[in-house]
């Protein structure tokens, strides 16, 4: 379409030159400016002269409008770059506004009697393998976050970090098969082993082991973080019970609890670096 438009634009230039070129002839050939000649070459070339405005008119518009429809498209282009710095301003806004309310809701659940050091970083990857329960997560050694790091949300424990580097870490999870903490059940007090297994992992739960075969537990009753071992902080979350059974050679109970936190949901989390 441009290149058509350009060959018109031409063939407009060119029509103009000529008839430059036939009235400039004819006032050459009426040398009697009062005489019948004159006249007649006026009467003749009058309609030309105005042809010759009438396009030349038409050009000025054309050049003033493609004059004009460069800097539209100019003005429209900044246009668009400023809205583009602006949604992604918005978007960094929003970003901080969800950390910060992400950062008042996990300082609500750090008590008193235990002081955290805490390190905030997002989740970048979810790896949902039939084997594994595995995050990953934008902050490394660079950001003071170790082996065995505690990871926690406003509502509890998510899993440990189990691989780091400069910028980045790996967390599994309280699902995975590879995780395992001393738990405790805040009504009965008992406590046992949480931990994740293959034949839960696809359902989202794990299983509380160890305990008492006589121990009473009731469904939905919070099981929480011991705080034996050294790696978990006490009093976190862990989730709930959903059922309870004994053993195959009956000599001991476990239950089936559903974590607290949504492991596939989580976005941002909490490293405690030190407590």
């Amino acid at each position: 379409m441009r290149q058509l438009f350009k060959s018109r634009l031409f063939i407009a230039i060119l029509v103009i030159a000529l008839l430059l070129t036939a009235v400039t002839a004819a006032s050459l050939l009426s040398e009697n400016r009062s005489g019948p000649v004159h006249n007649v070459v006026s009467a003749l070339i009058r309609p030309v002269q105005k042809s010759v405005t009438a396009i030349g008119d038409f050009a000025h518009r054309l050049f003033s409008g493609l004059g004009e429809n460069d800097s539209l498209r100019e003005e429209n282009d900044r246009l668009r770059e400023e809205v583009a710095k602006l949604e992604a301003d918005i978007r960094e806004l929003e970003h901080q506004a969800d950390e910060n309310e992400a950062m008042r809701a996990i300082l609500g659940i750090v008590g008193t009697e235990v002081q955290y050091t805490l390190q905030m970083g997002d989740i970048i990857s979810h790896s949902g393998h039939t084997w594994s329960r595995v995050l990953t997560a934008d902050v490394g050694t660079a950001d003071g976050i170790s082996v065995y790091d505690a990871v926690i949300t406003a509502e509890g424990l998510v899993g440990f970090v189990s691989s780091v580097d400069l910028t980045s870490c790996r967390i599994t999870t309280l699902v995975d098969s590879g995780m395992s903490c001393s738990a405790l059940l805040s009504r009965s007090r008992y406590t046992g082993v949480a931990e994740g297994s293959h034949d839960l992992m696809n359902e989202g739960l794990l299983r509380l082991t160890l305990l008492p075969a006589d121990a009473e537990i009731s469904v939905g009753e919070t099981v929480v973080t011991s705080g034996l071992g050294g790696i978990y902080p006490k009093g976190l979350v862990i989730g709930t019970v959903e059922s309870t059974g004994l053993t195959d050679n009956g000599k001991s109970r476990t239950a089936i609890l559903r974590p607290k936190v949504d492991i596939t949901e989580v976005s941002t989390v909490f490293f405690v670096t030190d407590f």
